[in-house]
């Protein structure tokens, strides 16, 4: 009877080990990849700011380029958001 009583906490101490490194790890790994998206996304907000600005004083973009930084920023913004909306 004790062998079992053993062998049962044992399982469940390992299960409770098991799931806090998950957790952990899955956090860290969340962490990271919201520093990097933030960063990410800093830059190409200031890539658009300064397409804006440029615009704003009148300067002409090269040709295809007119808005698509803002364009861009926007719907990598958005598909961002959405992927954050499936989790």
């Amino acid at each position: 009877m004790t062998e079992a009583a053993i062998g049962l906490i044992g399982v469940v101490v390992g299960g409770v080990l098991t799931g806090g490194v998950a957790y952990v790890l899955e956090r860290r790994r969340e962490t990271r990849e919201a520093g990097i998206a933030r960063r990410v996304m800093r830059a190409q907000f200031g890539q658009a700011l300064k397409a804006v600005d440029r615009r704003a004083e009148g300067e002409e973009l090269a040709a295809g380029l007119e808005g698509q930084a803002v364009v861009g920023l926007v719907g990598r913004a958005s598909a961002s958001a959405r992927r954050e909306d499936e989790r």
